[in-house]
């Protein structure tokens, strides 16, 4: 799991940059929380021409291979996909989601560690 990753997508997902929408990465100027995590490995990698039109590297509904390779948690993805398109859940509200699994993944991690 790529801690410093999900903790920088929670952080955008609370920021207030971003504005909502459901069943696509992004709309317009809109994301939905998974096309929130695309922008943010958009600005990680510093590769905004990842970005064609409404599509992240060649996807507009799902995340890429490549995303889900980077935080290395796609239990977490296929979640917060239903959270934001199916329950309408706010970003906040996704955010504070996200945090308890990644606390909870987290722990199952340091005690495999120990």
């Amino acid at each position: 799991m790529n801690r410093e990753a999900i903790q920088k997508w929670i952080d955008a997902l609370r920021s207030g940059d971003y504005k909502q929408c459901r069943g696509r990465l992004r709309r317009k100027d809109s994301f939905c929380a998974t096309g929130v995590l695309c922008d943010v490995h958009s600005k990680e990698f510093n590769q905004p021409d990842n970005w064609h039109g409404y599509n992240y590297l060649g996807n507009c509904v799902c995340t890429p291979n490549v995303v889900s390779r980077w935080i290395n948690q796609r239990a977490i993805l296929i979640n917060v996909t239903g959270m934001n398109d199916n329950d309408d859940m706010t970003f906040n509200k996704i955010a504070d989601e996200i945090e308890k699994r990644f606390k909870f993944f987290k722990k199952l991690e340091d005690a495999k560690n120990e």
